[in-house]
């Protein structure tokens, strides 16, 4: 019989907590990946309280998220000052997490009831949440399978700065280029077949 070691049960009790945070006849799907894309600030409206807005450089307090230039927008929430809530009504909501510590929380307010996650819920994924600058993480939070929407999303953090940013939509002339060559890609490939 294997013996359970430290990590594997960190896990485990991080994911019963995790699972302890949700309302019973809520299932919110996280998932966490690799950032790939262009963030900014996005499209979604907001509201801010206390310290909290919208950045494009680094300051002593906070940093671009690993994955945004210097010079491109990011929000930030500072320690315990401030909050950040987007309306989305949507049935999924995805951020780019950037330097994630264990006191950042994010509570997803949805049509089944709130659901929070924190700092200590991405080991779940394998993502150290220990405030390093050079790390950030895409997660993304669905009720798609369980029928529901999320109605808005608030971003606080407890002691260090909470940095983030949103998916930005391709520009519409980077969208026609993306489209333009495929489709010049897929001529190619039918005139050689043909040919």
């Amino acid at each position: 019989m294997k013996t359970p070691t430290a990590p594997s049960l960190l896990r485990a009790a991080g994911g019963a907590l995790l699972a302890a945070c949700a309302p019973a006849q809520a299932e919110l799907v996280f998932t966490a990946s690799t950032p790939e894309g262009r963030f900014g600030t996005g499209d979604a409206a907001f509201v801010t309280a206390g310290e909290a807005g919208i950045a494009d450089t680094t300051s002593s307090v906070h940093a671009a998220p690993f994955g945004v230039s210097d010079g491109q927008a990011y929000f930030y929430v500072t320690p315990a000052a401030g909050s950040i809530t987007f309306e989305v009504h949507a049935a999924s909501f995805g951020f780019l997490w950037g330097s994630p510590d264990e006191l950042n929380r994010v509570t997803y307010h949805t049509s089944l009831g709130d659901f929070a996650i924190d700092g200590f819920a991405l080991w779940k994924f394998g993502i150290a949440a220990q405030g390093d600058r050079s790390v950030s993480t895409f997660l993304n939070a669905s009720m798609a399978d369980a029928g529901g929407l999320i109605d808005s999303v608030t971003f606080t953090s407890g002691s260090w700065s909470f940095e983030y940013a949103l998916l930005e939509a391709p520009e519409p002339g980077t969208l026609a280029l993306a489209l333009a060559a495929l489709a010049a890609a897929g001529w190619s490939a039918r005139r050689r077949r043909a040919g």
